[in-house]
Order: structure tokens, then sequence, then C-alpha cells
């Protein structure tokens, strides 16, 4: 059931909704409904990362290791068999 009411919009976020009814074609209450059940409805915050586990050559020694260079990384996952190009 709809309720209606009279709302006073800054110029700016009635602006903002105007353009996004435009472009989504759209009347301009379906876009003030959905952008006020998005800001009433706030996603859920995400879960905490998972934490992972390093295997490999680099397993022991992870701390020494810089992944800034991914040049210097093959260098020691390959070691001399290394082709560089």
């Amino acid at each position: 059931m709809a309720r209606r009411t009279t709302v006073t919009l800054d110029d700016d976020v009635a602006a903002k909704l105007d353009a996004e009814a435009r472009r989504l074609g759209t009347p301009f209450r379906d876009v003030l409904n959905e952008a006020l059940r998005r800001g009433l409805n706030p996603p859920q915050k995400a879960r905490t990362q998972k934490k992972f586990r390093i295997r490999g050559p680099f397993a022991q020694s992870r701390q020494s290791i810089s992944f800034d260079n991914i040049q210097e990384v093959l260098d020691q996952i390959d070691g001399p068999r290394r082709k560089r190009s």
C-alpha cells in the first residue's frame, strides 16, 4: 500500500534523483523509493577475510620475500632454470 507524503529535498539530491530517473527511464518516485530502501537497509558488513596458507617454496620464508618485483619472485621460485625474456 502506497503512502502519499510531501518531502522537501535539497537541490543537489533532487538533481541526482532526476538524472537517475532520466537515465533509467523510470518514474522519479521509483528512483526515490529505491534510494531510500538502499539507505535504510545498508548491505551487511563483509565477513572477515579468510586466512590462507602459503605453500611451496615460500612457505617457510614468507617474511623475507617481497612480491613487489615479480621477476625476482620468479627467479627465486625457478632458480637457475628460469629463462628470462
